[in-house]
Parts: C-alpha cells; sequence; structure tokens
C-alpha cells in the first residue's frame, strides 16, 4: 500500500492512498477535489 499527504495544510489533513502508483494519482486527484467541493459548500477559501 502506498500513501502520502498534502503538506503545507495547517487546518486541514488530506491524505491519499493507493495500491498502485496511479492508484495513489488517481486518489490524490480526489482528495484534493473533495476537499475543494467541502470548502466551497461551506463557504471558507481553501489553504494554499
Amino acid at each position: 500500500m502506498l500513501f502520502g499527504k498534502v503538506e503545507g495544510l495547517k487546518k486541514s489533513y488530506l491524505p491519499y492512498e493507493g495500491e498502485t502508483y496511479e492508484e495513489l494519482i488517481e486518489d490524490f486527484h480526489e482528495a484534493v477535489d473533495s476537499y475543494l467541493e467541502i470548502c466551497k459548500r461551506k463557504g471558507i477559501t481553501p489553504e494554499k
């Protein structure tokens, strides 16, 4: 299992994982898209 997290976020924890590099990259994109959608729904500015 491969895993990672987006670095530099102070208020959020954004992990992603996959069994292959392709799955890891796909889950990374899904995690970021989900994070941005949640921020939009809550009306908050996403961290950069």
